[in-house]
């Protein structure tokens, strides 16, 4: 396969969207790390919830509803999550028997269920058999990656985030570029700090799309991104008035009303905390769910 043959919708949904799973080996390595509770416990809700059903809210019925005839044609989401090949009503009880199975896999086995195990077998053969392309050896091959934090300064503080490919580096570069605004004295949510915030943020997202990628392949400057005299800079070019930001053809596609991503910040009476991202890509991801798991693929290529 060569990076010619990705058209946009096959980057989208179908069998070529998806990226390997990842987030089951990243979670089991933070709680091998920092977990106080025993790993299968952590299942039990969620193995409940697949099992005996939970009646199903407004948001999932009307996001299943609006994908009927986009994603009912893949026979997997069909099965999952269509009764007779129509959306489900309000409050009627979603059951996901299959997830249950692999939930418990999970419980007992680790990630090895997944990564070389008999539910990452199931996910291969079901790409085998309609022309997918993660195969056992990538799942096999997939590693975790600590990484050393990128860190900046704000008021006395020091502060780190995740590095790129990351999207820390851009709400680091705002803190960096706000530093120099007196934002008490502009008044919470009057215009000039609400237009400060907008035109800091458009500078930080337009410097993330040009330079933030994987950091394999190319050369971040996260050090001039996060230095105090690049700040000075973006502030004497907000100084010098409206910048308007160019639309990017690829990037209005993503409309918010697709996205599928769930974040969580958690601390606990001990001061341990935990910030996550979890997301699919576009909602319900590439539309792929893998016979017999009950996980659903998500999208990662659209990012590529």
């Amino acid at each position: 396969t060569n990076a010619a043959q990705y058209t946009l919708e096959k980057k989208l949904r179908g069998f070529w969207a998806p990226t390997v799973p990842a987030n089951l080996k990243g979670w089991e390595a933070v709680h091998g790390k920092c977990g106080r509770l025993k790993w299968a416990s952590l299942w039990e809700d969620a193995i409940s919830y697949a099992q005996t059903g939970r009646p199903l809210d407004f948001d999932g019925a009307f996001h299943i509803r609006r994908h009927v005839t986009e994603l009912g044609i893949y026979d997997g989401w069909n099965k999952e999550f269509l009764v007779n090949g129509n959306a489900a009503a309000v409050g009627s009880l979603q059951i996901r028997k299959d997830l249950a199975a692999s939930y418990r896999l999970f419980a007992k086995m680790g990630s090895k269920a997944l990564y070389g195990g008999p539910v990452g077998d199931k996910l291969v053969a079901y790409m085998q058999k309609n022309g997918g392309l993660i195969a056992k050896e990538d799942l096999l091959a997939y590693k975790v990656i600590w990484r050393k934090p990128a860190e900046t300064a704000y008021r006395g503080h020091k502060v780190y985030g995740a590095p790129p490919p990351s999207a820390a580096v851009t709400w680091m570069q705002m803190l960096s570029v706000l530093e120099g605004y007196d934002l008490k004295a502009l008044k919470h949510n009057s215009f000039e700090y609400l237009n400060t915030m907008v035109e800091v943020s458009k500078h930080a997202y337009m410097d993330s799309y040009k330079y933030v990628s994987d950091p394999a392949f190319v050369n971040i400057p996260i050090e001039k991104m996060l230095s105090k005299d690049y700040a000075a800079e973006v502030r004497q070019r907000i100084a010098g008035g409206r910048f308007d930001m160019k639309t990017v053809k690829q990037a209005s596609l993503d409309l918010p009303s697709k996205t599928a991503t769930s974040h969580m910040s958690v601390i606990d009476r001990w001061g341990n905390a935990v910030s996550m991202t979890n997301t699919l890509g576009n909602f319900w991801g590439s539309g792929i769910v893998a016979e017999g798991t009950g996980l659903l693929l998500s999208n990662g290529m659209d990012w590529f």
